[in-house]
């Protein structure tokens, strides 16, 4: 065989082996099912994730909108209080009727009818004026006179500010904080009389579409609450959102402090 056949028969064969290497390069790769595989990965990620960001936002966007409502229903409370005078010593959710007579331990108020409201025995008074300011349990009830615990009054006294803890954590007088704030809102102003807000002023806009069953709702559709909170030295003012649990007085509630009066049991 002459030379130069041989040569370009061997250069030949080397391209060929050239590009079929090539050949089985450009076949490598995923296949289907790999791709699959991939797909349904990422898939699953993203619902993942999107269940994440669900979670967050329905806790954190609830909440700061709790938080700002509750805010501007703090400031109408402070215009409330500013217009009708009232006493920087007492919270506004209590009544300021109260009396004591001396040498017994009858505590009366001659404007309400506890029986009616269901005050009785297991309630206990805070009584934040006068001589006999502090905390005394309730053991009876006569009409609109209660027996409470503990020594007897030194002195009568008229026109205390007091309140009431019932035995299951409810506080009377009862306020209900956006009526009160809103009382001409056309859900509530033939059926509710102010216990504050007796000039019927508004303090706080209120919109319809936040009006349910007749009641101005958080948003897991529990109406905001007031309440009176025995705390170290002071009774605090606050306002509540019952927090996703839909249950006032548990630790998921949401508060905003009115006030805090300095008080002595």
């Amino acid at each position: 065989m002459r030379p130069y056949l041989t040569i370009t028969m061997m250069m030949a064969a080397r391209r060929a082996g050239d590009k079929g290497i090539r050949s089985n390069r450009n076949r490598s790769g995923f296949s289907l099912l790999e791709l699959l595989v991939v797909i349904g990965i990422i898939a699953l990620l993203v619902t993942m994730l999107t269940a994440v960001i669900m979670h967050i936002r329905s806790g954190t966007v609830p909440q700061a909108k709790a938080k700002l409502t509750m805010k501007g229903m703090n400031a109408g409370f402070t215009n409330l209080k500013e217009n009708h005078s009232f006493p920087a010593s007492l919270p506004v959710g209590v009544n300021v009727s109260g009396e004591t007579r001396k040498g017994t331990t009858d505590f009366a108020d001659p404007r309400v009818d506890f029986a009616t409201d269901g005050i009785g025995a297991g309630d206990e008074v805070f009584i934040l004026e006068g001589t006999a300011q502090g905390r005394r349990k309730v053991t009876g009830r006569t009409g609109n006179v209660l027996h409470l615990a503990g020594a007897s009054f030194g002195a009568s006294e008229r026109s205390l500010g007091y309140f009431v803890i019932r035995a299951n954590g409810e506080g009377y007088p009862r306020i209900y904080p956006a009526k009160e704030l809103r009382p001409s809102m056309r859900a509530w102003r033939a059926s509710f009389t102010p216990h504050l807000n007796k000039r019927k002023g508004t303090f706080f806009d209120i919109r319809a579409k936040d009006v349910r069953d007749g009641w101005f709702r958080d948003p897991w559709g529990t109406p905001y609450a007031y309440r009176l909170v025995p705390r170290k030295d002071v009774i605090a003012e606050l306002l509540v959102s019952a927090g996703p649990d839909r249950k006032v007085g548990t630790p998921d509630d949401i508060e905003e402090t009115l006030a805090e009066v300095p008080f002595t049991p």
